[in-house]
């Protein structure tokens, strides 16, 4: 009554690497090293960003929360419903009251790289961060470091910090 089909099972596509006689020769770089505006002294390991800011002043990022409170940033703050109980990390606590408990008691992280990059990365939050880039709205994955610009707004439950830029 029923007739048994033999199953098709995929081929597979063997493509063997192709190797090159020759090495390329790269032209040498001259001291100091520039890579784009970056200069990275020889006494240096870390590229250092260029000076862009008037007279030579430094970059200096400010979270502006939705109740009008004006926070520096550091090199890493903790942003939560309640503040961490030990202080062994090398962080910054920022409380956010909320009684809906939307936010988790340890919701995302904010940061500054050495290089004046800042950072946002959701600590494995229940309800998510979301961020509100150039109108592009996407949620956060979880333990991963993500870029922030100047404009950027950072979404965490009922609350948000937009991300501004001064100089110092």
């Amino acid at each position: 009554m029923f007739r048994r089909t033999k199953a098709t099972t995929p081929t597979r596509i063997v493509r063997h690497a192709m190797v090159s006689s020759e090495i390329p020769v790269l032209p040498m770089i001259s001291s100091p090293l520039m890579i784009s505006g970056w200069s990275a002294p020889e006494s240096d390991k870390e590229l250092k960003p260029p000076t862009t800011g008037p007279n030579g002043m430094k970059p200096l990022f400010i979270l502006v929360f939705s109740d009008g409170r004006r926070i520096p940033l550091g090199t890493k703050c903790v942003i939560g419903r309640v503040a961490p109980v030990s202080d062994s990390e090398d962080s910054t606590a920022i409380v956010v009251p909320d009684l809906t408990q939307q936010i988790s008691r340890k919701h995302c992280e904010v940061g500054v790289t050495s290089i004046g990059q800042v950072w946002v990365m959701d600590c494995g939050s229940l309800n998510g961060t979301w961020i509100n880039s150039a109108g592009n709205v996407r949620q956060l994955p979880q333990k991963v470091r993500v870029r922030l610009y100047p404009g950027d707004v950072i979404r965490f439950g009922n609350e948000w910090a937009e991300l501004h830029q001064t100089w110092q």
